[in-house]
């Protein structure tokens, strides 16, 4: 990261000298910064997609979780993607996965069960189920504003995404 920044700094001290100095318009700033970060792209998006990430997450299923000052409100969250790949799932975990329903959305749920666990349904007639090989229970903190594995069932452990690291806000 140090590195990072070093590069970074260098680049736009350079930068700004030479529009002091009255060689470069603004345009050349942004290109020149730009040509100066592009070999870090590539290194901050394998970051993102493979190690971790901010996330925000909204709506009323995880709370208390999060979301405790409203309905509308987003908290911030780190995201742990190692876990993911190394198929590291807990109950209690808090995991963001793809809705069986619809891969577009995605869903932040509480592990409640992990393969060959008996799961209560909320339902309230009380039915048991037993988690699939392969698939997790997962439901939201908030029972009565969450569509989650007592609406889908089991979801399968590969469409999960990251698991939450903790909180940032």
């Amino acid at each position: 990261r140090a590195f990072c920044c070093s590069v970074i700094t260098t680049g736009l001290t350079h930068m700004l000298s030479n529009i002091r100095t009255g060689l470069r318009t603004p345009l050349w700033v942004v290109q020149d910064l730009a040509k100066r970060s592009a070999p870090l792209v590539p290194l901050f998006m394998a970051i993102n997609d493979y190690i971790g990430c901010v996330a925000t997450v909204s709506g009323r299923s995880m709370q208390p979780t999060f979301n405790t000052r409203g309905e509308h409100s987003r908290d911030a969250l780190l995201l742990d993607k190692v876990s993911v790949y190394m198929q590291r799932y807990r109950r209690g975990d808090v995991v963001v996965l793809r809705s069986p329903a619809d891969p577009t959305e995605m869903l932040t749920k509480r592990v409640i069960g992990i393969e060959g666990d008996w799961i209560y349904k909320r339902d309230g007639r009380r039915e048991v189920v037993q988690v699939p090989r392969g698939h997790l229970w997962v439901e939201g903190d908030n029972e009565f504003n969450s569509n989650d594995s007592n609406a889908f069932g089991a979801v399968a452990a590969g469409l999960v995404e990251a698991c939450v690291a903790f909180k940032l806000w």
